[in-house]
């Protein structure tokens, strides 16, 4: 027996080998972070970001960022701050500066695709801020099912909208000033017995829209949601355009766009989409790290036709 060569002592293990399997799981798991992120996003059909928005064909208004701070959510004065939660509803008045008619106050009509969207909120604020200028503002609670916007203003509920269409009393009497603004308020009134979409329907209320007109430079009215219920798109053909608000990760976008469909069907104007309690945060590649709700509002306005026709809108939505 000859040794042909000695053993040699190895001066590290065969394996594990911590460099290379650490390169490994760094490259895997970014690589696995990623697609998962991918798919996620694609799984994820919600309106979230701008850019669902868009998808539709539509105009995106303004973008209204959730808020944590103490401040209530209420947009009260003229002196608030100019954070982005404030800045939104500025951004959105300036947006619907283009549409209005001349000779006659505008009547903007909000509504959502499903409850909890932030509807009623999204119209106290936007005629809070529309109050803040020297033209005259009136609110209208025609959510004649759950009505909220005299809680929100810390108004009277009774006598309003519906006691004012039955004939118990006239609008003058109806029509109250909201508490520590310049803005009129015409509550939802005594609840109604049977269908309040019957009571919408009827002439009375088309000739109170009428004679609001002459009084009023700015009328927001505030609707039922148009996803399930019909009251919003009864009054829809009745005001010179349509807000649907969407709340970020709430609602699909298959379902907002059958609204925006039903919405055109009953020759309603749609202005846009106002996106509601944004999260810029959780979608930074979309939203950009420089935010501000201005560039979207102003983005919002540039993508609005001059004279967008309904037919114009439905095709982008088919």
């Amino acid at each position: 027996i000859h040794v042909i060569d000695p053993a040699m002592e190895p001066l590290e293990p065969i394996r594990p080998r911590p460099l290379r399997d650490l390169g490994l799981a760094i490259v895997l798991g970014l690589g696995g972070a990623v697609a998962a992120a991918f798919f996620r996003d694609y799984l994820d059909t919600s309106v979230g970001r701008p850019a669902d928005v868009r998808l539709l064909g539509l105009p995106l208004l303004g973008v209204i960022p959730e808020t944590t701070g103490k401040r209530g959510p209420l947009v009260m004065g003229s002196g608030q701050g100019r954070e982005p939660f404030f800045e939104g509803y500025r951004v959105l008045r300036t947006a619907l500066q283009p549409a209005r008619p001349t000779g006659e106050g505008q009547v903007v009509l909000v509504t959502s695709t499903v409850a909890g969207e932030g509807k009623s909120l999204t119209s106290v604020n936007l005629a809070l801020t529309l109050a803040t200028t020297e033209e005259r503002v009136l609110l209208i609670d025609a959510d004649l099912r759950r009505p909220a916007l005299h809680g929100l203003l810390k108004a009277r509920r009774s006598p309003g909208l519906s006691d004012v269409l039955t004939g118990a009393l006239g609008v003058a009497q109806a029509v109250v000033k909201a508490p520590g603004s310049r803005l009129c308020l015409l509550s939802a009134g005594a609840p109604v017995p049977g269908n309040p979409a019957d009571l919408l329907a009827t002439s009375t209320f088309r000739q109170l829209l009428l004679d609001l007109r002459q009084s009023f430079d700015r009328i927001v009215v505030d609707t039922p949601p148009a996803g399930a219920i019909a009251d919003a798109l009864i009054l829809a053909p009745q005001a010179d355009g349509v807000l649907v608000v969407a709340r970020s990760g709430k609602v699909a976008r298959t379902a907002l766009a059958h609204v925006l469909e039903r919405l055109m069907n009953a020759r309603a104007h749609v202005l846009g989409v106002v996106l509601n309690r944004a999260r810029p945060d959780r979608h930074a590649y979309d939203y950009g790290p420089s935010f501000t709700p201005e560039a979207y509002g102003a983005a919002g306005r540039r993508a609005l036709p001059p004279a967008a026709d309904e037919r114009g809108v439905s095709g982008r939505l088919h």
